[in-house]
Order: C-alpha cells, then sequence, then structure tokens
C-alpha cells in the first residue's frame, strides 16, 4: 500500500509500505481518512508538493 512517511524535517515521501498487521492481542489499525495540521505548516507543505509530484494526470 502506498503512503505518506514522515522521516523528519524535509524528509517526508510518498512510498509503497507494507500492509499492517495484528501482531499482539492488543493491537489496533487505524485508518485515518482526514487530518488537520494547521501547526504544522512545514510538513503540510512538504507533503502537498510530495503528493503533486506522485500525481499522473
Amino acid at each position: 500500500m502506498k503512503a505518506i512517511v514522515y522521516d523528519g524535517i524535509q524528509k517526508v515521501q510518498c512510498r509503497e509500505v507494507p500492509d499492517p498487521k495484528i501482531e499482539e492481542a492488543d493491537d489496533i489499525i487505524v485508518k485515518v481518512i482526514g487530518y488537520n495540521m494547521q501547526k504544522d505548516m512545514e510538513l503540510k507543505l512538504l507533503i502537498l508538493n510530495n503528493m503533486m509530484k506522485q500525481v499522473h494526470i
């Protein structure tokens, strides 16, 4: 599956990652369908820039 991965300041990538797995009895998998990053402007701009590079029109 594809995911936006944050590896640190100015290190945001869209890359292929393994599907999540339940490994322990108390593990859960959460699907995030939206996120508001008002305070994280630098991260927001990096993610948007990276996503635009991934779009194939």
